[in-house]
């Protein structure tokens, strides 16, 4: 297969937007990494697209990946880039795992230098994150796709309000929707950083919303128990990772100085010797998994059908007969009464009834759940635990109209503002609310409350069932409820 005088090696990513191949350009028989579009896409998608090229033809830099042409063939774009013969660092860190300290600083030091560069001719990269971050076999760091970044000399085509970029390497003002300013690199190398050392991210969450808020707020810890970095490592982390970015690095050169000192000059002269030995471990570790795999013993047709349909037969019966016995006994009666609401809609975990005041559900599996019941006026939501007798929840509203009453264990606080300890009742004047309770400054408790409504939070400083029992026991529920 070719595309113009490119002839396609392998395909590499086929996503919905864009592919990617590695090809060869011909005459030269130089290796190059092909990226198509079709015409057929949206406007807008269209026009980031031009724009990568456009940006990447203008910044000349030895750590930014360079770009050979443009060209369209068919109903076809194409860009034609520099090939990298080495890999990203997610590759990195999936085969590697934690990075070592010194190696990691050296990484972020070369990408840095791509940032002051891109900084100086006013363009913002706003989209930082592992698989952007090329290493050679060379040892030497390159920094790619400017897909997204925004440049001072060309009109911004993001909708005022947009979030752009990858959600866990986001800063706290693109999370809002502000204009990213080079300083928002600054927090997404710091992310980089962290994950390396770290081996995890900083802003972890059940969901993206979760993770957003987190970062928004700049709450992040230095794990506990794992391989803790040397201070001055950590400086250089927490400074990246500042909430407020008039704190934060003014530029990427300040940062670039806080690594020298911590690195000492001998090892700054050794950067691409230190990173290319560095990568031949790397690689000659995932040559050997790679041959590890392609080794395993291959397992015979009488044994395939064994492992295939015996084992998992007799392991459903084992497991169906034990379920049963443990629904039989440990399963209690559960009994709903739901007062001064109208058409109420109810729901418990992940169960869900609608229109019934007086409810019984048999057999209910016991433990820690969220009840949540209302109407087009009322709203109640609270945190209750069922045991192994049976129980009987009422689910009463009798509070006045935009008024919300709050009962926990620790500090609460409304919209990041203290409002005592143990309880609150207070009138609701704006949407959103963030209702939060905290106890030896960890958050037992979070959530948005989006529209005016009359809310009743009651909430007990106890330890949930874990995800894997709270999903058996509804399994369990879903199947002798049937």
């Amino acid at each position: 297969m070719k595309a113009g005088h490119y002839k396609i090696v392998e395909t590499i990513k086929a996503g919905s937007f864009f592919k990617v191949y590695r090809a060869m350009q011909l005459p030269f028989e130089r290796h190059a990494f092909l990226k198509e579009a079709k015409m057929s896409l949206p406007d807008n998608v269209i026009e980031r697209f031009e724009r990568e090229a456009q940006i990447a033809a203008f910044l000349n830099h030895p750590n930014i990946v360079r770009i050979y042409e443009t060209f369209t063939k068919k109903d076809s774009i194409y860009h034609a880039f520099e090939w990298v013969d080495g890999f990203d660092l997610s590759k990195i860190m999936e085969v590697r795992g934690k990075i070592p300290q010194d190696i990691a600083l050296l990484i972020v030091y070369e990408v840095l230098k791509a940032v002051d560069y891109a900084h100086s001719k006013g363009i913002v990269h706003r989209d930082i994150k592992p698989s952007n971050i090329m290493v050679s076999k060379d040892g030497f760091v390159k920094l790619t796709d400017f897909g997204v970044a925004r440049w001072e000399d060309l009109p911004d085509i993001t909708q005022p309000g947009i979030v752009i970029g990858t959600p866990h390497y986001l800063s706290p003002e693109q999370v809002k929707g502000e204009k990213p300013v080079p300083a928002s690199d600054i927090f997404a190398l710091g992310i980089v950083l962290y994950e390396m050392v770290f081996g995890e991210k900083p802003f972890k969450g059940e969901d993206t919303t979760s993770i957003l808020l987190k970062i928004e707020k700049g709450v992040f810890s230095i794990p506990k128990g794992k391989r803790k970095g040397r201070r001055g490592i950590l400086k250089i982390i927490k400074k990246a990772l500042e909430r407020d970015k008039d704190k934060r690095y003014k530029n990427a050169s300040e940062m670039m100085m806080d690594i020298e000192k911590f690195l000492g000059e001998k090892k700054m002269l050794r950067i691409n010797d230190v990173l290319k030995d560095f990568i031949a471990v790397v690689e000659e570790v995932a040559v050997t998994r790679t041959m590890e795999r392609r080794a395993e013993p291959a397992i015979s047709s009488r044994k395939k059908i064994l492992y295939a349909f015996i084992i998992p037969v007799c392991s459903i019966i084992v497991l169906f007969f034990s379920l049963f016995l443990y629904y039989s006994i440990a399963f209690p009666d559960l009994y709903f009464n739901v007062k001064n609401f109208k058409n109420p809609a109810v729901k418990i975990g992940d169960l869900h009834f609608y229109d019934k005041n007086e409810l019984k559900i048999p057999s209910f599996p016991p433990g820690n759940y969220r009840i949540i019941c209302e109407d087009n006026k009322r709203y109640f939501l609270k945190d209750i635990e069922i045991s192994k007798k049976k129980s009987k929840i009422i689910l009463e509203d009798a509070l006045k109209d935009s008024t919300i009453h709050i009962k926990a264990q620790g500090e609460i606080f409304i919209n990041s503002e203290s409002r005592g300890t143990g309880e609150y009742t207070g009138k609701m004047e704006n949407v959103p609310y963030l209702i939060e309770v905290k106890k030896d400054e960890k958050i037992l408790f979070s959530l948005f409350i989006k529209r005016k409504s009359k809310i009743y939070i009651d909430i007990q400083n106890k330890q949930n069932s874990s995800n894997f029992l709270k999903n058996l026991r509804f399994f369990i529920f879903h199947i002798f409820n049937l």
